[in-house]
């Protein structure tokens, strides 16, 4: 399937047939992209890194040539029903505040003025916490055995073989992902236990500084909330939701002065997020909210403003790849 989907991307992604889609197709469409990392190498997740920097630059180089790169603020004008595209809009996204978004943020509006959303989970500045999918592969990374033995979230046996240390994180993480936020607690602190060793024990600096939250917004960023400290919402009762949600978003404002307009849900897929959530999300004064499940918005006002479509850039994406994501030929 990997190798139909790529024949298909070099068809539509090359620069004579994308050239032609662009002139031809008028359709009104809005397609999110989502980074989380843009480094080469991590000692954490690496399931968190989008690209390196080189192929995130050349990414954005073709987005300024090509495409019709919106605002935050365009984004809640569109969610208003204030404005929307005569064409293709792209929005450029990315989550949780790694220290590398603040480069990538800057090279944006230097070499090319591209406005970008910044999603900021408020527990992960200046704080010294370490997120619980990075703690689970750093352990997994540096632990000496060649298996873990844990226990699963029903209390049965779980051996993680280490072999493969990608695939023992992929499969750890995968479940980790579906967990209530006591149970993603217990099992990275599980993980550490067993490994005998805690990314407490790295020196690496891993989130921005408020200084650095703050520049990117002068530079003409928008920066949204991403809860907290980064649950499952879909896993909580609302009173917490409420918590995670109003707590971010009032941390957020008291140092850059403004309450967050647009959120990404942690995790983004269907059991992340319920109605409840949307609720909370509208009561709290948000005006949109992004799930991250793939799709593009295709109608105007967005039918479900707090269930905006986001799309992953994605490690090792070939050229025609990327160029055909953001073309309505090419299937998601």
């Amino acid at each position: 399937m990997k190798g139909k989907t790529e024949a298909l991307a070099r068809v539509v992604g090359h620069p004579m047939v994308s050239r032609l889609c662009h002139r031809v197709v008028r359709c009104p469409e809005l397609t999110v992209i989502n980074y989380h990392r843009v480094t080469s190498e991590t000692l954490y997740d690496d399931q968190v890194i989008s690209c390196d920097l080189n192929t995130f630059k050349w990414q954005m180089a073709w987005l300024a040539a090509n495409a019709a790169v919106i605002s935050g603020d365009r984004e809640v004008d569109m969610i208003a029903g204030a404005w929307s595209p005569r064409r293709q809009a792209v929005l450029v996204t990315f989550d949780d505040g790694y220290i590398d978004n603040y480069e990538a943020g800057r090279f944006m509006m230097e070499e090319h003025g591209l406005p970008a959303v910044f999603f900021i989970a408020t527990s992960l500045i200046e704080t010294g916490v370490i997120p619980h999918w990075d703690r689970i592969a750093y352990a997994i990374k540096a632990c000496k055995a060649s298996c873990l033995n844990l226990k699963g979230p029903e209390g049965f046996d779980w051996n993680v073989p280490l072999d493969d240390r990608q695939v023992a994180i992929k499969s750890v993480l995968h479940v980790y992902r579906t967990l209530s936020p006591g149970e993603q607690s217990n099992l990275a602190s599980q993980v550490e236990a067993v490994a005998g060793i805690a990314a407490s024990d790295s020196p690496d600096r891993l989130f921005m500084s408020w200084y650095a939250i703050d520049s990117l917004k002068q530079m003409g960023h928008h920066i949204g909330a991403h809860t907290h400290s980064h649950r499952n919402l879909g896993a909580m009762p609302e009173a917490q939701q409420r918590f995670e949600v109003g707590e971010s978003m009032r941390i957020l404002a008291s140092h850059l002065g403004d309450s967050p307009q647009l959120l990404a849900y942690p995790f983004g897929k269907s059991g992340n997020f319920t109605e409840t959530t949307k609720m909370v999300c509208r009561e709290s004064g948000l005006k949109g909210a992004f799930s991250y499940m793939g799709g593009r918005n295709n109608h105007f006002p967005i039918p479900d403003p707090f269930d905006v479509k986001r799309q992953a850039i994605e490690p090792n994406m070939s050229r025609s790849l990327f160029v055909a994501r953001l073309s309505s030929f090419m299937p998601l």
